[in-house]
């Protein structure tokens, strides 16, 4: 696994970003070169946790942007992360795919643009396999480790 890690934030985000990053990558997506920017910020405004996007070409991406609100506890922040990895799994593996014309595809259907959030195939995904690999990743030495 080749990962370059950007972070823009406070240090003690930093080790748990990279920690969890470093942790996922491998288990999750393999060995794919990959650049992920983080960047820690307040996001009460827009009312979540946190956002991935992808950087630069739609096609087989591999350069990404998660934003993370730095105003979650610790553990809420693990799991938001960890749920936006879940997203870059999904473009990595074109589970998701996004067009030039941003139209979106899941596993290879359309979805329309006017799908509810919650119902969207992706982020029921993502929220369904949230909470079990952030449950894995607490258990792992990388987190322990991190904690020291």
């Amino acid at each position: 696994m080749a990962v370059d890690i950007y972070f823009a934030g406070y240090r003690n985000r930093k080790r748990i970003v990279r920690s969890t990053i470093e942790w996922f990558l491998p288990k999750y997506v393999g060995g794919h070169i990959l650049s992920i920017c983080v960047h820690d910020k307040r996001m009460n405004r827009e009312g979540t946790h946190a956002a991935c996007s992808v950087v630069g070409r739609c096609c087989r991406p591999r350069e990404f942007m998660i934003e993370m609100n730095n105003s979650l506890d610790e553990n809420e922040y693990i799991s938001s992360l960890i749920h936006e990895l879940i997203h870059i799994k999904q473009w990595i593996f074109q589970q998701r795919i996004t067009r030039e014309n941003l139209k979106n595809f899941w596993y290879g259907e359309h979805i329309d643009d006017d799908v509810e959030y919650m119902e969207l195939p992706w982020e029921k995904e993502a929220y369904y396999l949230e909470d079990k690999v952030f449950k894995r990743y607490l258990k792992s030495e990388d987190y322990i480790n991190m904690k020291k």
